[in-house]
Order: structure tokens, then C-alpha cells, then sequence
């Protein structure tokens, strides 16, 4: 596997699709419920904390050039802390995947199959993850790049088309006695961009790095944008106390729409069918790191590694099917996103300056 290589567009492809997964559907509820119509104010602010928290791991990865994160926090680490340090992102990376797998099988439900069981639409997605998994980082880069324009194009074509549906004067006031919520909504708008440590796990298959790493931050901004802009189109078309009620307006919008000739009277139900391909690629970014992440902590040869993605065929289902309500799965899903706060502002910084201070002794001797 260390001999493929990622072209610098694949690269930045990874990196957006590792934060543009299920959030895009829940993202403009969950941030209107906290700060209103200024909630794409503290999305914007959130997203300047992603790049703030992405400087110390992208030195981290260029201290060790030839390693995934896990290889570096244990060989930084040590054996024990090293495992101690790399717990936290293990059991974040897992139950980002079971519970993001759960949140778009509902959505798949309400709007497109309700009567097919959801633990059908889990162990499908789950099955085919596993399977490009099992390929290799190439063949997923790959995949991953034919999937890009059609979740892009999707988006784009959503975003055009609502504009027809627009009521500016329902972002208004902007920061009119609202500022205390704007800036509480500051951490809960960055942890919507989990994902963003993703890159850790395929830098180092980079064929150049210098090109990947502008990629990097290049693929970190299409996110930001397009939250902020989904978040301002959905407060335009339906209004701040709707939208608090909404639970996934990305797809309302798509429903919103309305055509005078009687084709595609069921926009949402081609939309969900479109943005599949988003929530499969994030999977299977989560789903290849947890494997290497569970290796590494295990010390589990390579040759081993068909064993453990078996295993996550049965772990992420679990996870994902655990919670016996929907509601249970937003509440589970917020407090797994609020790890990304530990993982990239404490254990990366930790883990850097860590690696940072071995290398220069190591220079000095």
C-alpha cells in the first residue's frame, strides 16, 4: 500500500468529503437553533478554528512524511501513552461513522424508502465501505474522485434552484441583540467540520506533498462555503422558526422547489439519491481510518488487516442501530462531534509539540 500514491486532486477530493458528510443535511437546524438567523456568522467563525486547528497537525504529518497518524502519536508517544493518546481518536472515529451511517439511513427513510427497515440501509452501506476498503488507498482515492462532481453538481443545482425561494428580509436583523448566541455557537459550527483530521491518514501516500498540502487547505474551504451558503439560502427560504422545527433542511429545500411542468415534482427524493455518494465517501474515509487506527492500537500485522475491516463489518452496524430513536441519534451524534474539540485542540497540539521537541534533541545529538 505504501508504494500507490494520491494525486493532489485526490487529495483535496479526501479532505472534503471527510468533512462533508451527513452534517450537510442536519447543519442549518442545528446552528439556527442555537443562533438564529446569525447562525452562518458563527459557522464562518467556526470554520476559521478549523484552519487555526489543522496548522499544528499538518506540521505534526510533515515531521513524519512517511507515517499515518497513528505510526506517529506511537512513535512519539511510546507504546503506553502513545495508546492512551490514540483511545480518544479511535473511539471517535468509529462512532462518527456507526452514527452518521444512522442519521442518513433516517433521512433515506422519511424521504425517499420509508418502507424499507433502516438496519437494511446500514448494513448495505456498511457492506460496500468495507469492500473499497479492502481494495486499497488508491482505488478509494479513485472512487472517491468520480464521486466528487455529482455530489458537487448536486449541491450547486440545489442551491440555483432555490434562489427562486428567497426572502432576504428573514436573515435580518444581522447581530441585532444576538451576539452572546453568535459567539456560544462558535464551537458547536466547528465541530459540524469533524472530519477535518482525516487527511492524517492519506498525506503520507501523497505523490507531492508540497501541491498536497495547498490541497489540503484548499479542500478544507469548500466545506465552510458551502455550510455557510446552505445555512443563509435555508434561513431565506423558510424562516428561523421553521427551521428550528425542520430536521433536515437540506432535503426540505430540495422539496421546496417547485417546477410548473410535472417533471421532477419529487426533487428531494433525486437529491437523497445524489447525495448518497457524500455520505458513502465519508463512510469509507471514516471507516479506512478506524481500521488503521484499530491496527496500529492492536499491533496487528498488515497481513492481518482483512480481519479487522470484517470486524468493523459488525462494529459499525452495532453502533449505528444502538440508539433506539431518532432523537437518541441526534443527542449521541452532537456529544461524538464534541471529541473533535479534545482531539484537535488538545491531543494534536500535545502530540506536535511532543514530536517537535524529539526532533530537535534528536538534531542537536
Amino acid at each position: 500500500m505504501q508504494n500507490e500514491k494520491l494525486t493532489t486532486t485526490q487529495i483535496f477530493v479526501i479532505t472534503v468529503f471527510s468533512i462533508l458528510g451527513v452534517d450537510i443535511l442536519v447543519v442549518p437546524h442545528n446552528m439556527v437553533s442555537l443562533a438564529d438567523q446569525d447562525a452562518w456568522i458563527s459557522l464562518i467563525l467556526g470554520g476559521t478554528l478549523l484552519f487555526i486547528g489543522a496548522i499544528p497537525l499538518l506540521y505534526l504529518l510533515n515531521l513524519y512524511p512517511d507515517k499515518d497518524l497513528p505510526q506517529i502519536i506511537l512513535q512519539v508517544a511510546g507504546k503506553w501513552i502513545g495508546r492512551i493518546l490514540l483511545l480518544p481518536i479511535i473511539i471517535f472515529v468509529v462512532m462518527y461513522a456507526g452514527m452518521s451511517t444512522r442519521l442518513f439511513a433516517q433521512a433515506l427513510k422519511l424521504f425517499l424508502v420509508d418502507k424499507t427497515p433502516i438496519w437494511i440501509m446500514v448494513i448495505l452501506l456498511v457492506m460496500v465501505a468495507a469492500y473499497m476498503v479492502y481494495k486499497d488507498v488508491y482505488t478509494m482515492g479513485a472512487v472517491l474522485d468520480i464521486l466528487f462532481p455529482i455530489t458537487i453538481i448536486s449541491l450547486i443545482i440545489l442551491i440555483v434552484l432555490s434562489l427562486q425561494n428567497l426572502e432576504p428580509d428573514r436573515i435580518k436583523p444581522i447581530l441585532f441583540r444576538n451576539t452572546k448566541n453568535v459567539i456560544k455557537a462558535i464551537v458547536p459550527g466547528f465541530y459540524h467540520f469533524a472530519g477535518f483530521g482525516a487527511i492524517s491518514y492519506f498525506l503520507c501516500y501523497a505523490a507531492d506533498r508540497q501541491s498536497a498540502k495547498k490541497s489540503y487547505f484548499l479542500g478544507l474551504g469548500v466545506p465552510v462555503f458551502l455550510y455557510v451558503i446552505t445555512t443563509v439560502i435555508c434561513i431565506m427560504v423558510f424562516g428561523v422558526p421553521p427551521l428550528k422545527v425542520i430536521v433536515y433542511p437540506t432535503l426540505n429545500l430540495s422539496k421546496s422547489i417547485e417546477f410548473e411542468a410535472a417533471i421532477l415534482d419529487r426533487l428531494e427524493s433525486f437529491m437523497a439519491v445524489f447525495w448518497i455518494s457524500m455520505v458513502f465517501a465519508s463512510l469509507v474515509i471514516f471507516y479506512y481510518a478506524s481500521v488503521r487506527n484499530f491496527s496500529d492500537f492492536f499491533s496487528i500485522p498488515n497481513q492481518y488487516r482483512i480481519y479487522v475491516i470484517y470486524t468493523h463489518i459488525l462494529i459499525v452496524p452495532i453502533i449505528a442501530l444502538f440508539p433506539p430513536s431518532s432523537i437518541n441519534v441526534f443527542e449521541i451524534h452532537d456529544k461524538v462531534k464534541y471529541m473533535e474539540i479534545i482531539i484537535g485542540f488538545v491531543i494534536f497540539p500535545i502530540v506536535t509539540a511532543w514530536a517537535a521537541i524529539k526532533k530537535k534533541r534528536g538534531m542537536q545529538q
